[in-house]
């Protein structure tokens, strides 16, 4: 392990080294957490959705093991689970935003036709995002896209099988109208939704809402 790349609720990133020398990032969840049981889900969701995507534009998953140990250098053992994923170097696509303001035409199409073929790849083999936001997108040493975390995706044919959902997850000021009402939802529908927020905030340097409303007639 080496230099924390970055922290949240639910754990850290750090840098790490595979045993064959590949240099990788580390999410790294602690067992005693006190939300352990819930991101112990969401760590075997993230596998589960991730482990088999190989596609430029998301983030591909090297390694990972449920039942790990970490030595701090004070000496003090934690008992962890890790994802081992390939390091993405260029930052959050939201920091690029903030700090340098709306993007052009021609990048926000740029990074827009990059998010579309990920996002198709994703729902050709029959899983949907349900997170996806500027946070979520990183870019690598060319600026290319990368999508992360598939810690709330699921199989695009919800869990009876109709095709639709009902879980009300995701971050409010991408979510679909119809997730905020609590009604039933496509996975690959509230994603392109998501999306059309992602490019809006490319090239406004905004969000178009705090919160989505649907229109009623």
């Amino acid at each position: 392990m080496g230099r924390t790349l970055g922290s949240g609720v639910s754990g850290k990133v750090k840098e790490g080294i595979l045993s064959d020398g590949t240099i990788v990032a580390v999410k790294i969840f602690q067992k005693a957490n006190k939300n352990a049981g819930r991101l112990k889900e969401y760590f075997k969701n993230e596998i589960k959705k991730a482990e088999s995507l190989d596609h430029p534009s998301l983030v591909k998953i090297l390694a990972y093991n449920s039942d790990a140990i970490y030595y701090h250098k004070s000496g003090k053992v934690t008992k962890i689970f890790y994802i081992a994923q390939e390091l993405v170097t260029g930052g959050e696509l939201f920091d690029f935003v903030a700090f340098t303001g709306a993007f052009s035409e021609q990048i926000c199409r740029f990074y827009f036709k990059q998010l579309l073929l990920g996002l198709h790849y994703l729902h050709s083999n029959g899983i949907c995002h349900r997170d996806l936001k500027p946070e979520n997108i990183l870019l690598d040493r060319e600026y290319n896209c990368k999508i992360i975390d598939f810690g709330f995706a699921t199989e695009l044919k919800g869990k009876d099988g109709s095709g639709f959902m009902y879980d009300h997850l995701g971050t409010t000021g991408y979510m679909a109208p119809e997730i905020l009402n609590n009604c039933a939802y496509q996975g690959q529908v509230v994603d392109l939704f998501a999306l059309g927020v992602v490019l809006f905030t490319l090239y406004a340097a905004r969000k178009p809402f705090n919160q989505a409303h649907q229109e009623h007639d």
